[in-house]
C-alpha cells in the first residue's frame, strides 16, 4: 500500500512515534498482531520524501535510512486541556494514571510504594483511567476505561499524576504524551527516568524521576504532604507544555515541514 502511494505522490511525508520497526506485541488485538511488521519501517522511510520523528530515539533510527527527518514531539491542544480548577475544600487527594490496556503492566512496579502510601494516608485515593485489570491490589484504587469525552474530567480529578516504564526498547521509543497531558492539566508528574521522560520531566521543576519503589514512595509522599509544591511544579508544567508542546507551537513546524516538501 506505501509503495502505491509513493507512486501516486512524491510527496510523501511519514511521521512515527512509537518504535514501531521493532514488532512489539503489545497490541491487544490478534489481527492486528497478525498484521504488523516492523521490517517494514525502513523501506516506508526510505519511499518518503520526508520523515517526521515524535522523539531523537526514533530520529536516529530514521537517520539511518533517510537524510531529511524532522524531530517534532506529539503536541497537546493546551486550548482544550486547560488547568484543572482549584483543590480547595476537597476531602480526598488522588494520585491518577491515564494509559491503556497495552500499557497496565507498567503499572506493578508501583504496587509497594502505593500500598505504603494508602497505609500511611488515609485521605489517600488511586485513579486509574484506560483499563479495569490493572496490576495493583489497594483498598483505594478505582478502574475505569478510557472515554475521549471524559478524559479531561478525569484529568481534573487528579492531584498527581504518574507514569511508570520498564527500560526497554520499545518505552524508550515512546513520546511522553500522556506525561504532557498531565502537565497540560497543571498537574504534577512522577514519572520513570526513560526515553523522552528524561527531557520532558525536569527535577523539582514540574515533577520529579523516579526509579526505585523506595524513590517513588519518598516523590509520592513529598508531593502529598507539601500543596504549595504541588502547585508550583504543576504551574511550571503547564508553561513547559505551552512554550514546547502546544499545538500552537507544533502546528508551524509542521507546515514548514509541510511546504518545504511541496516546493521540493
Amino acid at each position: 500500500l506505501e509503495r502505491a502511494i509513493a507512486r501516486l505522490s512524491p510527496a510523501l511525508v511519514f511521521d512515527f512515534d512509537d518504535a514501531i520497526y521493532l514488532n512489539d506485541a503489545h497490541s491487544t488485538n490478534a489481527w492486528t498482531r497478525a498484521l504488523r511488521n516492523g521490517a517494514k519501517t525502513n523501506a516506508i522511510i526510505r519511499l518518503s520524501a520526508h520523515v517526521i520523528a515524535g522523539n531523537r530515539v526514533l530520529e536516529a533510527y530514521a537517520r539511518s535510512f533517510h537524510q531529511r527527518v524532522s524531530l517534532l514531539p506529539t503536541p497537546v491542544d493546551t486550548d482544550y486541556y486547560r488547568p484543572r480548577p482549584g483543590s480547595e475544600g476537597r476531602a480526598r487527594l488522588v494520585i491518577g494514571w491515564i494509559g491503556s490496556p497495552t500499557t497496565a503492566s507498567y503499572l506493578a512496579p508501583l504496587q509497594e510504594p502505593l500500598a505504603q502510601l494508602s497505609r500511611r494516608y488515609p485521605r489517600l485515593d488511586i485513579r486509574i483511567v484506560g483499563t479495569t485489570s490493572a496490576p495493583l491490589q489497594l483498598p483505594n484504587l478505582r478502574q475505569m476505561r478510557w472515554d475521549l469525552a471524559q478524559e479531561r474530567d478525569e484529568l481534573h480529578q487528579c492531584d498527581i499524576g504518574v507514569m511508570p516504564m520498564p527500560d526497554d526498547e520499545w518505552a524508550r521509543g515512546k513520546c511522553g504524551f500522556k506525561a504532557l497531558l498531565y502537565m497540560s492539566a497543571g498537574i504534577p508528574v512522577v514519572a520513570s527516568p526513560v526515553g523522552i521522560n528524561t527531557e520532558i520531566v525536569r527535577e523539582g521543576i514540574n515533577g520529579f524521576l523516579a526509579s526505585t519503589p523506595a524513590e517513588w514512595a519518598n516523590r509520592l509522599s513529598q508531593l502529598i504532604e507539601d500543596p504549595a509544591l504541588r502547585e508550583r511544579l504543576g504551574a511550571s508544567g503547564r508553561t513547559i507544555v505551552e512554550e514546547e508542546y502546544s499545538l500552537r507551537v507544533s502546528a508551524p513546524r509542521l507546515l514548514r515541514v509541510l511546504k518545504d516538501v511541496g516546493r521540493r
